[in-house]
């Protein structure tokens, strides 16, 4: 009995909430004028084409800036939940992001946000490119949306490591490590993906265009735990 006791223990010890910082993919959706089918609205707005599709009354104006890839994004994993049943990101994270630094256990909450806040406060807006579909070739291939790397990302990355390292340091978190190999990149499909499947999947997903760019002003926290998945914690905006 004593055994099992301690197996449960380990086990919720392992499922401890781990927190990341992420650049959040926001999509704001013009507001429905009339009756029409959004899923074609969705594609019209990601392919500027939809043959057959019946748009009346629907807005077809969206910022130049929150282009194709971020609505693509949510389309592919739409896509694929539903045809494929590859649904591992839809059911664990709540929106498409970028991760900018993760696997960290916080034990003052107030004092991590509060310096991030302050961090954030002389960082610039700046627009990210896309740089369409890759593969991580990995027990299972990992589909994402690969985006360009430019001097803003860098500062943005270089200035967030600064902090978790001085607050690490401070004692506010733990277990925080430099990811060396880290690639800018927005995770569609994981885990349940096969490669027997892998060109019907891209297939399905070729007409998106993932090459547009968006514009970045917020970054976001997230909690993961291997029960819960991903959760939101807290958005900070950009003061510049």
């Amino acid at each position: 009995m004593q055994k099992k006791i301690n197996t449960c223990q380990t086990a919720h010890q392992l499922d401890r909430m781990k927190t990341f910082i992420a650049i959040l993919l926001m999509i704001i959706w013009s507001t429905q004028i009339s009756a029409y089918d959004e899923m074609e609205l969705k594609i019209f707005k990601t392919m500027n084409k939809c043959p057959g599709c019946d748009l009346s009354g629907a807005d077809l104006h969206w910022d130049s800036l929150e282009a194709t890839d971020l609505r693509g994004a949510n389309l592919a994993i739409k896509i694929l939940s539903e045809r494929f049943s590859i649904s591992y990101i839809s059911t664990n994270s709540p929106s498409p992001h970028i991760t900018i630094d993760s696997g960290f256990d916080i034990t003052d909450m107030r004092r991590f946000h509060s310096a991030l806040d302050l961090m954030m406060a002389n960082i610039q807006r700046f627009v990210l490119e896309g740089k369409g579909i890759g593969i991580f070739v990995e027990r299972a291939p990992v589909i994402h949306i690969r985006w360009k790397v430019n001097e803003e990302l860098n500062s943005l990355r270089s200035q967030i490591y600064e902090y978790l390292v001085d607050l690490q340091r401070e004692g506010v978190f733990s277990g925080y490590r430099a990811d060396l190999n880290w690639l800018p990149k927005t995770t569609l499909a994981f885990r349940v993906t096969t490669y027997d499947n892998l060109p019907l999947v891209l297939n399905s997903i070729r007409d998106i265009n993932f090459s547009g760019s968006f514009r970045v002003d917020n970054l976001s926290t997230y909690g993961y735990s291997l029960n819960d998945g991903e959760s939101r914690m807290g958005d900070i905006k950009f003061k510049v």
